[in-house]
């Protein structure tokens, strides 16, 4: 018998140890670093960037020659004819046609000697003429009408080639130039997007933190409110208190016990949000380590600025807005001028364009050049120059309004964090007060110099200050990281040792 409970205490053991080995630490630096390995908003910002990089890369190919290979069937119906009638072509001879030009000899229509060989005359020797005023020849060739037809039904035409961009009017440098600011927009929008993120992280880490001491606080004032209410029913029942103070004592009780169910359900659920944030399983038991010092000193707003107009990925954002426009205002101006390309091809046809359209296969590579030039299409490259000017004017002035508006958040942060200081030092002194005033009520009442009503009230204040000195140091954290965003340093703190607050 003794055995069993010897072994039954060392399964619990066990399982103890097996539950607490089932807890996840995380750190604050734990919890961003699975945030932006596990965050499904920063896994779509990197696929964006991905699209970015594949089109910077396509761009760069408009450089390079187009290669392409065509190929087409046709059936026609009919054949193609040279000839729309008969033709009767005359018999001239090679005295009437001049040596030099190739080329009929005039003079043999006006020497009679020459011309009687092949003109017709009449009665008084003067050339016959027909009603369309030509000369009547003695002898004609006959040329049938279907001696015109030419090719089959069956047309077949193979291309292959390249051409290769000479002179685009530099449309092809300002698309690369686009396609290069694009990708560095996906970067600074990746960055964004992470910066966003840890801001959230470790906001909902110091809140859970904040949550997890008032569940402390809660818990502990509940228990002062248990161990006076014992005293309370000791004292009614020896007749030293009366009904009224134990029913004040247990309305303080409800309150807190009401209170404490209100923060374990805030912690879990703030739980849940964090771990939706870093990708994990939203039922994980996780612990959070808090391993930030309170001993930070803060450099000037001048400084805070100044890293903030160089570090802000916004700003950075709207400079590559900025450029992209500038370049899209170039594009619309080489609209003005002109295109020049060079082609190669070899082409294969059948029937054979170069052998009397046979229906056999031919080839022949044809090289050329071809220029296009602009020159009136009613005003519309005008307008669109327009239009590219006003959105590279749009651009810079959203950039002088978001460094403004920068401005405004780095001095905001920075006093918020002033304020922040403040308050922790003030709460700090207000739970000093609180604690000292709570040992005297409860060493007066035991003496019975205070009321019951007396000690509640200390025991109230204690735990409204000691509740406020919580929510002021978790302001100090959340403000802290508010800072190091202002300033475009946090996504850095994960990635070096330096950091916007030192030591």
């Amino acid at each position: 018998m003794k055995r069993r409970w010897i072994c039954l205490g060392m399964l619990i053991v066990f399982l103890s140890q097996a539950g607490l080995n089932a807890q996840n630490k995380l750190s604050l630096e734990d919890c961003g670093r699975l945030a932006l390995e596990n965050n499904e908003k920063l896994k779509i910002a990197q696929e964006q960037l991905g699209a970015a990089t594949a089109m910077r890369k396509s761009a760069f190919t408009q450089y390079l020659p187009n290669f392409s290979a065509n190929a087409s069937y046709l059936r026609t119906n009919r054949q193609f004819n040279l000839l729309g009638e008969d033709k009767f072509l005359p018999v001239i001879p090679f005295n009437a046609i001049d040596a030099q030009s190739g080329g009929l000899n005039q003079q043999a229509f006006s020497d009679p000697a020459i011309a009687s060989d092949f003109l017709v005359f009449d009665a008084q020797g003067q050339p016959v003429f027909d009603e369309a005023g030509n000369p009547v020849f003695k002898q004609y060739v006959y040329l049938p009408k279907e001696e015109g037809e030419l090719g089959s039904k069956n047309v077949y035409v193979a291309q292959i080639g390249l051409v290769q961009p000479l002179f685009t009017g530099f449309k092809i440098r300002e698309t690369n130039r686009i396609a290069a600011y694009t990708e560095q927009l996906a970067m600074q929008k990746q960055l964004y997007e992470s910066s966003e993120l840890l801001h959230k992280v470790e906001e909902s880490f110091w809140q859970i933190i904040a949550l997890e001491e008032k569940q402390k606080l809660a818990q502990a004032y509940l228990d002062l409110l248990e161990n006076l209410s014992v005293d309370l029913r000791n004292l009614y029942q020896e007749g030293f208190v009366t009904h009224n103070d134990l029913l004040k004592v247990d309305v303080k009780k409800n309150e807190a016990s009401l209170a404490l169910f209100k923060v374990n359900q805030g912690l879990k659920l703030s739980k849940m949000a964090l771990a939706q944030l870093i990708g994990i399983d939203l039922e994980e038991n996780m612990v959070l380590v808090p391993d930030q010092e309170d001993d930070f000193s803060l450099i000037t707003q001048d400084q805070l600025y100044a890293l903030a107009r160089e570090n802000r990925t916004e700003l950075q954002m709207l400079e590559q807005q900025i450029n992209i426009s500038r370049s899209g205002v170039k594009i619309m101006k080489s609209r003005y001028l002109p295109d020049l390309a060079a082609s190669v091809n070899y082409v294969v046809s059948n029937p054979n364009l170069y052998d009397g359209y046979a229906e056999q296969f031919s080839g022949d590579i044809i090289a050329g050049v071809a220029l296009h030039v602009p020159l009136f299409h009613w005003g519309d490259k005008n307008h669109t120059l327009k239009a590219a000017r006003h959105g590279q004017r749009i651009a810079e002035l959203e950039l002088k309004q978001a460094t403004e508006w920068i401005q405004l958040e780095v001095a905001q942060a920075f006093f918020a964090w002033q304020e922040s200081l403040e308050r922790v030092k003030m709460t700090e002194s207000g739970c000093a007060q609180a604690e000292e005033n709570l040992r005297l009520n409860q060493d007066n009442y035991a003496e019975g110099l205070v009321t019951t009503t007396d000690l509640l009230e200390a025991q109230a204040m204690w735990q409204k200050a000691s509740a406020d000195h919580i929510e002021a140091k978790t302001a100090q954290w959340i403000c802290q990281s508010q800072l190091k965003k202002v300033g475009g340093q946090l996504v850095a703190d994960y990635s070096r040792s330096e950091t916007l607050l030192s030591p």
